[in-house]
């Protein structure tokens, strides 16, 4: 059943989701696919966990790497900070190269922090990806992997996903930007989702203020598309359950 933000109290919300860990493959995507959900979390005292595969460091010359990896690590705390989340782990992965990891050693890595944590939910990328990026997908598949090896004590979890609707509203975006590999996103019935996260006031002002603290990655898009329209999208966050959860 949907659960939005319009029609339930945020207490109720925590309530149901308990402590959380959302676990990504780069900097930012924590934050615009499950920022205003962390934020609110945070805010009514859930425990929250953000874990980022890697520092987000291929997007430039060889030489020029190591320093782009530092400045995105900086960005990533300066984000969470703005969301209310004082815990994070960078598991310092290649970026671009995350197919190429031992899966043992990084599922291994998961399982320690979801035992040392202990959440009641877990969220990160459907098996796609969401945008189709190879690090997301395989982020994806060390999460199943690693949730997979808890028995009755498991986490709730969850995949990040669209509905079609906020989605066509900003085709031209994806396509100008190349947000997303061909025949994606994949978008989910409103009526099948776990959690429609509709965000507003204070929320999506705390979303935006993380996007805007990953500078060397938003500061050209929200340029172009202008502040309004870029609130607006990403303003909308939803969530399914796993399959097989």
């Amino acid at each position: 059943m949907t659960t939005s933000l319009q029609n339930h109290s945020a207490r109720n919300l925590v309530a149901r989701l308990g402590d959380i860990v959302t676990i990504w493959a780069h900097p930012d995507d924590e934050s615009y696919l499950a920022g205003g959900l962390m934020a609110l979390a945070a805010a009514t005292g859930a425990k929250v966990t953000c874990v980022i595969a890697t520092a987000g460091e291929l997007n430039a010359p060889a030489e020029d790497r190591a320093a782009l990896g530092r400045r995105r690590t900086d960005e990533l705390t300066a984000a969470l900070g703005a969301l209310g989340v004082q815990d994070h782990v960078l598991l310092g992965f290649p970026d671009g190269g995350c197919a190429a990891v031992d899966p043992e050693i990084a599922i291994a890595e998961l399982v320690a922090i979801l035992k040392d944590r202990r959440p009641k939910t877990v969220i990160t990328f459907g098996a796609d990806g969401f945008t189709g990026h190879p690090d997301h997908r395989t982020v994806s598949r060390w999460v199943d992997a690693a949730v997979a090896r808890f028995d009755d004590d498991a986490p709730n979890l969850l995949h990040n996903t669209g509905i079609h609707e906020h989605s066509a509203a900003f085709e031209d975006v994806h396509t100008q930007f190349d947000i997303f590999e061909p025949g994606l996103p994949t978008t989910t019935a409103p009526h099948d989702l776990a959690l429609l996260v509709e965000l507003e006031g204070p929320l999506l002002d705390a979303k935006l203020r993380a996007l805007a603290a990953h500078g060397s990655q938003t500061t050209d898009l929200m340029a172009a598309m202008g502040i309004e329209r870029y609130r607006d999208w990403i303003s909308l966050e939803c969530f399914v359950v796993a399959p097989g959860h």
